[in-house]
């Protein structure tokens, strides 16, 4: 999915099928922004460039074996409405892009985070430029550096190991 200019999916069970949703996009302002549950998706989710904002917990289904992997871009946890943060449980391959954390109260990310290549966690609302918090409750491991920015006092961790990340 590309293009220059936010896309909304507001209504539930609008992306289905096992294939990969592969985001290539302009920017990291705006974001391919999922905002309720669409357990009909079994497929893979890859960021190339631009931004997926993942708004509800079954935002990309829930179907054990899925996984996200973020080459580019940035993927978000981001609140919609309400005093409830998502949760994100598929694990996440960061490969050189960005995981973030936005909008009002941060987000979960329940699934291991594996660092394949030099990339970052921002803990910040991209679009006020305001820090947040967020969670990590899976494993953080890899061999690369992990670039931390925003507010890095508010990344928690339930059990997370960083092993042999390298954090700036």
């Amino acid at each position: 999915i590309g293009g220059s200019r936010a896309i909304r999916i507001t209504d539930v069970g609008q992306i289905t099928g096992s294939g990969t949703l592969t985001r290539e996009a302009t920017g990291t302002t705006f974001g391919l922004d999922i905002q309720n549950a669409n357990t009909g998706f079994t497929g893979n989710v890859v960021v190339n460039s631009g931004v997926i904002e993942h708004r509800h917990n079954q935002a990309l289904g829930n179907t054990p074996g899925q996984t996200v992997t973020v080459n580019g871009g940035r993927f978000v946890v981001a609140q919609l409405t309400g005093p409830f943060a998502p949760t994100l449980s598929h694990p996440v391959t960061l490969n050189g892009g960005t995981l973030g954390f936005g909008n009002q109260i941060g987000g979960v990310y329940a699934g291991n985070v594996g660092v394949t290549a030099d990339s970052s966690i921002n803990v910040s609302d991209f679009y006020q430029n305001a820090n947040r918090g967020g969670t990590i409750t899976g494993v953080l491991s890899g061999s690369n550096r992990l670039t931390l920015s925003g507010a890095t006092t508010g990344l928690v961790g339930g059990t997370p190991s960083i092993g042999s990340v390298l954090l700036t």
